[in-house]
């Protein structure tokens, strides 16, 4: 999801640093880039403009490299733990006027922002997978995001092309709840013997979506996916029926 958000954002123009875990190898990291760069350019994808914006992308391990950015996107895995002690870490690296914005796709910006005056410069900001193909952000705003930075989000997004649309904890994760709620019904028909997963994917990708339920969860990963609908029992009780679909992502998890 990082790679796919660092690849857009460098194709709209956008000066991007792409900050990556302690032990990633960024060496090889920026090889595989440059020579995926390079195969886009040859076959007419990227112009020589675009391959000069993803040849200068800067991969780093050293989180003093975000020091002076006005944006910081993270997208780590789906744990409000993980996401809480990131930010806490940047907060004193990052300048205080940057915007910090969480793509967690099940987790409330309330939940992950460290304290003190960021809380007014947080939210989530809720790319879809993948991202090339879907044109629509969220935006879920806490209630200490102040107008100022949602304006400045929404205008971010506008000028990166992708239409947004802004809403609060109560209600954010919008498209994901349906999606979720889609994916569920269609274990359940599953399970109950009406057809097999790679019917159920078949028809959705011929009429639904450009792809499976289930085809979904293997792009996305089977953990992430986990996480996300944890989440989502979690804070929407009442949908005790999620109970089997989970229980088939713990299974796949073994």
């Amino acid at each position: 999801m990082g790679s796919g958000i660092i690849h857009f954002l460098a194709e709209q123009g956008f000066h991007t640093t792409w900050l990556c875990s302690r032990t990633a190898d960024t060496e090889k990291l920026a090889r595989q880039w440059n020579k995926k760069a390079r195969r886009m350019l040859e076959a007419g994808i990227l112009d020589s403009v675009c391959f000069d914006r993803f040849s200068s992308i800067l991969i780093t391990t050293e989180s003093a490299a975000l020091a002076d950015c006005d944006l910081v996107i993270e997208a780590i895995p789906e744990s409000a733990d993980l996401k809480r002690d990131f930010f806490s870490a940047l907060d004193p690296v990052v300048k205080p006027s940057a915007i910090f914005a969480s793509c967690s796709s099940s987790i409330n910006p309330s939940e992950m922002v460290p304290s003190g005056p960021r809380a007014e410069r947080f939210l989530g900001m809720h790319f879809f997978y993948p991202v090339a193909l879907v044109n629509v952000v969220e935006l879920i705003v806490s209630p200490s995001t102040t107008l100022q930075t949602a304006e400045l989000a929404e205008r971010f997004l506008s000028q990166a092309g992708r239409r947004s649309i802004t809403l609060d904890e109560r209600n954010g994760f919008i498209l994901n709840r349906i999606f979720l709620d889609v994916q569920n019904e269609g274990y359940r028909l599953v399970q109950s013997g009406r057809c097999t997963f790679q019917q159920m994917d078949l028809v959705v990708k011929e009429n639904l979506f450009p792809f499976g339920l289930f085809d979904f969860c293997d792009s996305v990963g089977i953990a992430t996916m986990r996480a996300a609908v944890a989440n989502y029992i979690r804070d929407y009780p009442h949908r005790y029926y999620f109970a089997g679909f989970i229980e088939k992502l713990d299974d796949l998890l073994q």
